[in-house]
């Protein structure tokens, strides 16, 4: 386990002091990169830890396999309401409020000869708090899309780490970095052991994927034991090693000219059931090439009776 990657000591203590936050995925997401984000929030809900998982860009197909991925949202989530629209310059003279019957009324008064606020064009939503943000896979801010520049401040006010695999970023305190990992999942692994959090069979299933996809099945040159040892390690909580899809397990099965043996009957014959096929060669017993061999001449064998099953 790669216990001494740079910050790994202060990002866990950064973790350790924290009660929640946000995990922030970059905004171009790997498989690899999504099951470490999704590993890391799940270890820190079994860690009692009030933690949400962001990503810019919408999960896809691809994903679908990873334990958890219906919890990442595509905006920061807080309590604070934010109302947002379509401006034009100088096109609002006042913007106030009143309460009636408990209900707040926000009042949007445009210029005159301005046209009025469409109300097709407000959205709502809740902007982000601070507090604890682990960004991962991304160099800079700006890696994660449209996050940052719709909350800036947040960003600006919270106690912000990042982790990379390879790299280390241009932001965070402290940037946690794997120099040697062959993943971010297997990154992510050395976090949640590192903090001694429990890794259970779904959880490892996640890091297990991540490793496979970022590895080619364990197939790319240079991986170290630690690689091998977080594989492992997975395996032997209960996590499920990738295997091809059924698609092409089924493709496997169907080739060929025969069809596979009906479930009623049984592979196993007495020798009794077995019926051996004596084939008469459909080429002459003697060739011109057969003088090559000198007087003797080769001659086909066929079976007897004392051969027969």
């Amino acid at each position: 386990m790669n216990q001494q990657d740079p910050g790994l000591e202060a990002f866990l203590q950064k973790v350790s002091e924290s009660s929640g936050g946000t995990i922030v995925v970059s905004s171009s997401p790997s498989l690899d990169l999504m099951a470490a984000g999704l590993s890391l929030y799940l270890g820190f809900k079994q860690a009692k830890k009030d933690f949400k998982i962001v990503c810019s860009t919408p999960t896809t197909v691809a994903f679908s396999h990873l334990v958890g991925v219906d919890k990442v949202a595509s905006k920061l989530s807080g309590k604070s309401l934010t109302v947002s629209f379509d401006y034009q310059e100088e096109s609002i003279d006042k913007i106030s409020y009143h309460i009636d019957d408990n209900r707040f009324n926000l009042v949007i008064q445009p210029r005159p000869g301005a046209e009025p606020l469409s109300t097709k064009n407000v959205n709502y939503h809740y902007t982000g708090e601070s507090g604890l943000i682990i960004v991962l896979g991304a160099l800079n801010l700006t890696d994660i899309g449209g996050l940052y520049n719709e909350n800036k401040e947040v960003f600006e006010k919270a106690s912000l780490v990042s982790l990379m695999v390879g790299q280390t970023a241009g932001f965070g305190q402290p940037r946690l970095t794997f120099p040697a990992a062959s993943s971010y999942a297997e990154g992510s692994l050395s976090v949640l052991r590192g903090a001694n959090m429990r890794v259970d069979e779904d959880l490892a299933s996640n890091i297990l994927q991540g490793i496979y996809q970022a590895t080619q099945g364990l197939a790319v040159p240079g991986l170290t034991a630690d690689t091998f040892e977080a594989v492992a390690f997975c395996v032997r909580v209960g996590g499920r090693w990738p295997i091809e899809s059924e698609k092409q397990v089924t493709g496997l099965q169907k080739s060929g000219n025969f069809q596979p043996m009906p479930a009623s009957e049984s592979a196993v014959r007495s020798p009794d059931q077995i019926e051996v096929k004596e084939e008469v060669a459909d080429f002459p017993l003697e060739t011109e090439s057969s003088s090559l061999m000198g007087d003797k001449k080769w001659m086909p064998r066929f079976p007897t009776d004392s051969h027969k099953v």
